[in-house]
């Protein structure tokens, strides 16, 4: 509640949770590693009362699988969904597929990826085509050769042939500003979309110490999260909101972050130290950021745009 305490909203699931949406009307969608919620027997994915935390009365999607990411497409009336899963009620969908966004039936979308899905955004202006974005660990999809990243349309087909370099943890899509953002192991892209082309913004890549896991924005701001503690070489700790427009940090600075760190893992550390060690120098993070070039993972984002 507003005021801290908790509710009686619990549907206590038996296994973890990795991704829920809520609706406009109150009631939310659940994905994650469960086999019963609320007591009743219930696989991967459902659709919960937003008031009292009970599975709705729906189609149980009988995923034989985690699911690790779901995404809203409201003009569809249906829901994306990505883990790493083989069928659905006996028919076959390989990591994802789609529902109807109110009874959970399964959709006739089958791009099939060859490996999980992390992640899912979907396009749902009328101009780029509609289309949904896929992130994971996949190496072929739809049929084709494409690794790690891909945007299918409506009829389960590539809208477009750029790939990545390596295996993409989180996705996220503007339409407002054509703006697409990608997160991997040790940084994250700014790309833009037009039409269906899907293009690296200016070079926009900066990088991390660990996975970007999760990746949001509006308008103005960026928000990374993940198993990181720098930024662009600068202590700022596993949550990081960045200016939309120059990359830079808005919240938390290196003190707000060093306090944070400190707090979780040892008294005596500085703003220079986290964790069992201390921070490298700003000179040895440039060093390594110089380092990272055409045998860095993230500096091959270039390859993002490259066509398979």
């Amino acid at each position: 509640q507003v005021d801290g305490d908790l509710d009686g909203w619990n549907p206590s699931t038996d296994g973890p949770v990795n991704a829920l949406v809520l609706k406009d009307d109150g009631n939310l969608y659940m994905g994650g590693e469960f086999t019963e919620v609320a007591g009743q027997s219930w696989g991967s994915l459902t659709y919960l009362d937003g008031d009292v935390g009970q599975p709705f009365l729906v189609n149980d999607p009988e995923l034989d699988g985690p699911v690790y990411t779901i995404a809203k497409d409201s003009p569809a009336n249906a829901i994306a969904v990505g883990g790493s899963f083989s069928e659905s009620g006996g028919s076959t969908r390989e990591n994802a597929a789609f529902f109807d966004d109110s009874d959970l039936t399964l959709r006739n979308w089958t791009p099939d990826p060859d490996g999980t899905v992390h992640a899912i955004a979907t396009n749902t202006d009328p101009s780029p085509s509609h289309t949904t974005f896929l992130a994971g660990g996949f190496q072929n999809i739809a049929g084709e050769s494409q690794e790690y990243f891909a945007q299918i349309d409506g009829n389960s087909e590539l809208a477009d042939a750029t790939g990545a370099a390596v295996p993409m943890r989180a996705v996220s899509y503007l339409g407002a500003e054509n703006r697409l953002l990608l997160g991997w192991e040790d940084g994250y892209g700014v790309l833009t979309v037009d039409d269906t082309d899907v293009t690296l913004n200016n070079n926009n890549v900066n990088f991390t110490d660990g996975w970007v896991e999760t990746l949001s924005q509006d308008e103005d701001h960026i928000v990374l999260g993940g198993d990181f503690r720098h930024y662009d070489g600068q202590l700022h700790g596993p949550l990081v909101v960045l200016d939309a427009d120059t990359l830079e940090p808005v919240w938390p600075g290196p003190e707000a972050a060093s306090m944070a760190v400190e707090a979780k893992s040892r008294p005596s550390a500085s703003a220079n130290q986290v964790g069992h060690g201390a921070t490298p120098s700003k000179d040895a993070s440039d060093e390594a950021l110089q380092g990272a070039s055409d045998d860095h993972p993230a500096s091959k984002l270039d390859d993002v745009k490259r066509l398979h």
